[in-house]
């Protein structure tokens, strides 16, 4: 027989493992179906021959390079700084023994794998001592840590792993009969052990029930990393990992690679689709079984993409929310919805079938006559209640709900009926409208007012925002004394002046309101020595110094955004160090180094030294939002802020080429923002800012020499917007954000040296492109910025 190559020993090996899994009389069968030549076929099983020779392995090996193989031998009785106390398991590949540390510095129980002498070529020794170093990185609570490793006297490479005493998968399930709950607890587990390791270019291959061990505290460990490689180095695949497929368990090894494909991370997807499958025999659970299902299908782009998403959706159904891998139908997001809100839908249909009773009552009751206006007032009185029920209370508690968005827009229709009724009613008096104009500015708000989560009817907003204004104005002549009046028309204008800046890009009326609004809260300051009055003031002063940096006027920004920053200091100074106060001063601080860059970036030929101060005041900010997080009672806003602080400021240390500081504020920005996307699946803005961060972590990946990671991160970017973009290919917002989002994947292939991808990713932008221009006709600025930039890409890289 010829000697193998080192991939048909690989895949020799392959076949021998995967054998062993099955009974003794398939695995002829199995052999000659699966290998690619006779060679391989032949060497398998001689090598399977061989080792039914011996009770427990391998007597000798194969022809060529996979040399001899001996059977149980004697292990000796240390290796390095570990004594080797007992044989734990045997298998095809090596043996498992209980070992300890006794150097006397310190003393731990470990697990010792010593692979067969033989078993592995040269070349593939020499890889897996490459890959036993990435391996020892991962630290997480639900992976065994790999400690140490080496060679023994005869050359077998060994492995020092954590000692886990627990029992397996399958034997946890047999022996102690886990509640739903406690196997669904022990999957989210397992999942997020596997996104870690992804995270870390690491594919596991072999997530089988026997290699999830479960300790006595019912914590999963995931074991046998050992046969890991880093996912994405490149290379000939043949010649990839040191262990590459040593295990092919049957029922959990995905079908790519029983076909001989590349091994992904979606083929531990699929395995832990599998592992679900078992461990949700007992229970007929149709959503559970559907995410299993998803996790592992057949086709590796049909599977979810990513483990954190599988985890995602068992949480979504752990909470009673909508499971998109079950059913996407109207029905089914409706009984979900109402099952979990049964008080607050029966709330919302009983106000507004009173609103819509009430309105009647009061058209008519105004125009009865003299004999009749007790009981008009008495309905009146229920019809302003009803409509502060629906337009704050009920609005609010059904805001943060999935699939709630019809219901809140026909809140806001309902609450615009009855404003408008109530707005137009004759006789009412100034209390009563006031109440009306701060209903209409809540609605704006409600609406779309970019100030936070709305229904995106942004023009509706502006209108009615500009009524609440002009209804507060009026009220405010007639009494400029009053002090709730002049804090709504306060608040209004620093509403139109954030939507006059975000909505219609009109940086002037955004100065002219907001500098309006600060003028009436530092008067309101000063008449009622509130401290929270100093702070909304302050807020104000920040939104008409911001749009300078965006009218070539950064250093005009700059100077008032430092006055302003004496205030603040000083307001803190007097009231001390509460959460509001810091938040605002971390805001002061933030938008100040954002101004101070782009007053720079402006410049002809800006210097590194330059952006001292914004990196100064960057810095500060960042250290002010370190201080609101630990101060306040409710820190998920304060983090998140925080995130786009670190985010701008790993803007500006990209510009400057300072690639290290640059990833440790995207990593802590992405860390925060993903965690809180995990708990807010639902929240759209949240998911975009997260997309950036991990977009912008990927470029400066790619430019810090970190290929490999800058590719994964970037192709789990776009795995994901091309998904959206395929379910909704007419929706033009999801075309552009893919378009957008495939540009900044073709810079990270063209920095890496990838050159066919990267003619291909952007070639297929430009066709992205194009159907967005079929859908919506593209700006001046997609034509002669965007486009023309996909076109010097096109030249400069193909």
């Amino acid at each position: 027989m010829r000697t193998l190559t080192s991939a048909q020993q690989r895949e020799v090996l392959e076949l021998f493992e995967a054998a062993l899994a099955l009974a003794e009389e398939e695995r002829a069968a199995f052999i000659t179906a699966r290998a690619s030549a006779p060679e391989v076929r032949d060497g398998t099983l001689a090598l399977l021959a061989r080792h039914a020779d011996s009770e427990s392995a391998l007597k000798t090996g194969l022809p060529g390079a996979l040399g001899a193989m001996d059977s149980a031998v004697d292990p000796p009785q240390r290796l390095g700084a570990y004594r080797i106390e007992r044989r734990i398991a045997r298998g095809g590949m090596g043996e498992v023994f209980l070992g300890a540390r006794d150097a006397g510095d310190f003393e731990r129980r470990v697990a010792i794998k010593i692979i067969r002498p033989g078993i592995l070529s040269p070349d593939v020794i020499e890889r897996f001592n490459r890959e036993r170093q990435i391996l020892a990185t991962l630290e997480h609570r639900h992976i065994a840590r790999l400690y140490d490793g080496g060679h023994t006297d005869e050359g077998a490479p060994y492995l020092v792993m954590e000692f886990i005493e627990g029992r397996s998968l399958s034997d946890w399930l047999e022996e102690s009969t886990p509640t739903l709950p406690e196997r669904l607890d022990l999957l989210l587990q397992i999942c997020d052990a596997v996104e870690f390791a992804h995270q870390n270019l690491i594919v596991h291959r072999d997530l089988t029930p026997s290699n999830v061990l479960v300790t006595q505290e019912g914590e999963a460990k995931l074991i046998d990393f050992g046969i890991a490689r880093p996912q994405a180095d490149g290379g000939d695949p043949a010649q990839h990992s040191a262990l590459s497929g040593l295990s092919l368990t049957p029922g959990f090894a995905a079908p790519e690679r029983q076909r001989g494909a590349a091994v992904t991370t979606l083929s531990d997807i699929y395995s832990l689709g599998q592992i679900m499958t078992l461990m949700l025999a007992p229970f007929d659970e149709p959503e559970l079984r559907a995410i299993a299902k998803k996790a592992s299908a057949p086709a590796p782009e049909a599977r979810y993409a990513g483990a954190a998403l599988m985890a995602q959706d068992m949480r979504r159904w752990q909470q009673g929310r909508v499971v998109p891998a079950f059913s996407t139908e109207t029905s089914y997001r409706l009984r979900k919805y109402l099952k979990r809100n049964v008080v607050s839908v029966s709330l919302a249909g009983a106000a507004a079938l009173a609103l819509v009773v009430g309105l009647v009552l009061v058209t008519s009751a105004w125009r009865s006559e003299a004999r009749a206006r007790a009981e008009a007032e008495q309905r009146f009185d229920e019809v302003r209640a009803l409509s502060n029920f629906l337009l704050f209370d009920l609005y609010d508690e059904l805001e943060d709900v999935p699939g709630a968005t019809k219901a809140l827009n026909d809140i806001a229709d309902r609450a615009r009926h009855y404003l408008d009724v109530l707005s137009a009613t004759e006789g009412a008096d100034d209390e009563v409208r006031l109440e009306a104009a701060l209903a209409y500015k809540r609605l704006s708000d409600v609406l779309g007012t970019p100030l936070a989560a709305n229904l995106g009817r942004r023009e509706e907003a502006g209108e009615t925002l500009d009524l609440a204004i002009a209804q507060l104005r009026a009220l405010h002549e007639r009494a400029p004394a009053d002090e709730q009046v002049m804090r709504g028309l306060a608040e209004a204008l620093y509403s139109k002046a954030v939507y006059a800046f975000i909505a219609l890009d009109d940086n002037a009326m955004a100065r002219t309101n907001a500098a309006e609004a600060a003028r009436l809260f530092w008067q309101l300051a000063e008449e009622h020595d509130h401290e929270e009055y100093g702070r909304l003031a302050i807020d104000a002063e920040i939104e008409a110094a911001i749009p300078l940096g965006w009218m070539d006027r950064g250093d005009e920004g700059v100077a008032l955004l430092k006055q302003t920053l004496s205030k603040m200091e000083a307001h803190v100074a007097r009231y001390g160090d509460t959460p509001d106060n810091l938040g605002m001063l971390a805001r002061t601080l933030s938008n100040l180094a954002e101004t101070a860059m782009r007053a720079v970036d402006v410049k002809e030929d800006p210097r590194p030294e330059d952006y001292a101060d914004a990196l100064g005041y960057a810095d500060r900010s960042i250290a002010a939002y370190r201080r609101y997080v630990a101060a306040s009672d409710k820190p998920d806003g304060p983090r998140r802020s925080m995130a786009v602080s670190l985010f701008k400021r790993a803007l500006t240390l990209y510009g400057l080429e300072r690639w290290d500081a640059a990833i440790r504020d995207l990593e802590e920005a992405e860390a925060i923002l993903s965690q809180q996307a995990a708990l807010d699946p639902e929240d759209s803005g949240l998911a975009q800012s997260l997309a950036a961060v991990r977009e912008q972590l990927a470029i400066t990946l790619a430019y810090a020499g970190q290929g490999s990671r800058a590719m994964a991160l970037a192709t789990r970017s776009t795995e994901a917007k091309r998904r959206l973009y395929r379910e909704e290919s007419n929706n033009p917002g999801r075309a552009r954000n893919y378009a957008s989002n495939l540009l900044l994947v073709g810079e990270v292939a063209e920095v890496v040296g990838q050159g066919a991808q990267t003619c291909a990713i952007y070639r297929e932008a430009k066709q992205v492109y194009a159907h967005v221009d079929r859908l919506q006709p593209l700006s001046d600025y997609d034509r002669d910025v965007v486009l023309a930039g996909v076109d010097e890409a096109l030249e400069r890289a193909c």
